[in-house]
């Protein structure tokens, strides 16, 4: 693999932030001790994700449970406990297509947001490289689909899977394309299964050159993700990228 002749620090780093993180956080410092500059654009989605989990939305959701199974026992106007059992069944089954739906949008609208945010980015920013984390490595690989960037990329545990099965999509994102691209795994993920990445690897076209990195750490990778680690990682894509465009 070629090595990238322009130093890390010379380098402007587009970070896509996961849903636990945010400007200012771990990764965002230490991307920034080593490059000339990181940006991790704020993409609005954590008050639209606590609304899933809110207990205004569990009751919602109870009281339409409820409803349906009401509905079902007076159509069928019996007391019987058979019917009273199908009611049931019937709005427990009610419940989880109900919940179905409303993780399905409001996974649909985040992802929107979040790609807003770093269409903006891309264009004002001007990044070297874009890194993503968990839900941002989701994000980073639906910019990669739509063509919107083609540079070296850093995916740390992407959770693009996750992502797809929460929106109800079958389709699952590939790494296509001539650019470079660096994929990292914690070994002990408890949210990501690292097989995702593995697979997302083993699925890229001839044209994409990767590298996959396993280490001895947790999904958010903090422990491993030291300045230096960063650097390597960063580097190693540039110089993904070099060879890929040279083909």
């Amino acid at each position: 693999m070629s090595r990238s002749a322009r130093a890390v620090g010379q380098l402007r780093v587009l970070l896509v932030h996961g849903l636990e993180g945010g400007p200012g956080g771990v990764k965002s410092r230490r991307i920034a001790q080593i490059a000339q500059e990181c940006l991790t654009p704020e993409m609005n989605i954590k008050a639209i994700r606590r609304i899933q989990t809110s207990k205004p939305m569990q009751l919602l959701l109870l009281a339409a449970t409820i409803a349906v199974g009401g509905v079902v026992g007076t159509y069928l106007k019996t007391e019987s406990p058979l019917f009273t059992a199908i009611a049931g069944l019937v709005g427990l089954f009610g419940l989880r297509t109900l919940h179905k739906r409303v993780t399905s949008t409001i996974v649909k609208t985040m992802l929107a947001n979040s790609l807003k945010a770093q269409k903006v980015a891309l264009t004002t920013f001007k990044p070297d490289v874009v890194v993503g984390s968990s839900w941002g490595g989701g994000v980073v690989l639906h910019l990669l689909d739509q063509g919107l960037w083609n540079g070296p990329t850093v995916l740390v545990a992407p959770a693009h899977r996750l992502m797809a099965r929460r929106m109800g999509e079958q389709r699952q994102l590939r790494l296509i394309g001539r650019n470079g691209v660096v994929v990292v795994h914690g070994t002990h993920d408890a949210t990501v299964p690292i097989q995702h990445s593995k697979d997302l690897i083993s699925s890229a076209d001839g044209d994409v050159a990767t590298t996959f990195i396993e280490v001895d750490d947790q999904h958010p990778v903090n422990v491993s993700g030291t300045p230096q680690a960063w650097a390597d990682w960063i580097e190693t894509a540039v110089g993904n990228h070099e060879e890929a465009t040279a083909k």
